[in-house]
């Protein structure tokens, strides 16, 4: 896949408060991504960056090779947005805003999309009489009305019943299988396992990593911790165990495959004649991996 959006060395800052140092990324067309963190840690900042809401002091973004200043219309077409903050007035109707829409990009509105995020029966409803749930599923409308080629999702499930998520990670995921390339944020963990194809990390505003679906998702990949009494497994590193960390008697280690790992791990046990004094066995997540980050256990 070729990178449709390519970020270069930003750098922003609000007044004498600089939030995001040094950004380089690069997101592959087709690709779903989702950028997690801790509450002020850049996500959205970024995010209004790359669709252009707010400017930069120092470095590039170009999206399919063009900036902003190139061909500000021909990206307003391949961008869709639901953002966080989303809101129209409250007097204005829901069939009224999504007819807005479409005159602003000079289509006609999909009648499907009413039916597949359930607004339909909302059409004639004002704005500020909507709940939350439906608000929300109105803004994903307006975001993809367009056909955009990216989209951007900004919390887009916070507050939401089981129902309305529901709704929404089934049209994302349509999304997906049509091609589309989406940028996602998140505090729910689960959606961003479950429909991101690649994590991207960042930590006072600055990426701490990078991990693919692959890394948390496929096999049996999980974190043990064990201690021995003669702390025989410390530097011990087999096929299926890999050794991440060692901190004090407790050595940490990384697995593909949780039987095979155990039985290599009891078998130098045994061979060593150590014996296992604690384990701890847990499934690795983008929950786990953003906690360690931010009480900066990667560095």
């Amino acid at each position: 896949m070729d990178k449709i959006i390519e970020v270069r060395n930003l750098d922003k800052s609000y007044g004498k408060t600089q939030v995001l140092f040094n950004i380089n990324l690069e997101v592959k067309r087709g690709e779903c991504l989702g950028v997690v963190g801790g509450n002020g840690a850049g996500k959205t900042t970024l995010l209004e960056c790359i669709e252009g809401i707010k400017g930069w002091q120092k470095g590039d973004i170009l999206i399919e090779g063009l900036t902003i200043e190139d061909d500000s219309r021909h990206l307003r077409r391949i961008l869709g947005v639901q953002l966080q903050s989303s809101s129209l007035p409250n007097e204005i109707k829901v069939k009224e805003a999504a007819q807005l829409f479409a005159v602003e990009h000079d289509i006609d509105v999909e009648e499907k999309l009413y039916d597949e995020l359930d607004v339909r029966r909302l059409l004639n409803k004002q704005y500020g009489q909507l709940s939350t749930g439906q608000k929300r599923r109105l803004h994903l409308l307006l975001a993809i009305l367009h056909d955009p080629d990216i989209i951007i999702l900004d919390e887009p499930t916070a507050g939401l019943d089981v129902n309305s998520k529901y709704l929404l990670y089934t049209k994302i995921n349509e999304l997906k299988e049509k091609g589309k390339t989406i940028l996602l944020t998140s505090h729910d963990m689960y959606e961003i396992e479950n429909l991101c194809d690649r994590v991207l990390f960042i930590n006072k505003g600055r990426i701490g990593k990078e991990l693919s679906a692959e890394s948390l998702l496929e096999g049996d990949r999980h974190i043990i911790a064990i201690s021995s009494q003669k702390n025989s497994l410390s530097q011990v590193d087999t096929m299926y165990a890999k050794l991440i960390e060692v901190k004090g008697r407790e050595v940490y280690f990384e697995c593909s495959n949780i039987n095979a790992c155990l039985k290599e791990l009891l078998e130098h046990l045994t061979a060593q004649d150590d014996q296992i004094r604690d384990i701890y066995i847990k499934k690795k997540t983008v929950e786990g991996e953003l906690i360690k980050m931010m009480r900066g256990d990667e560095q």
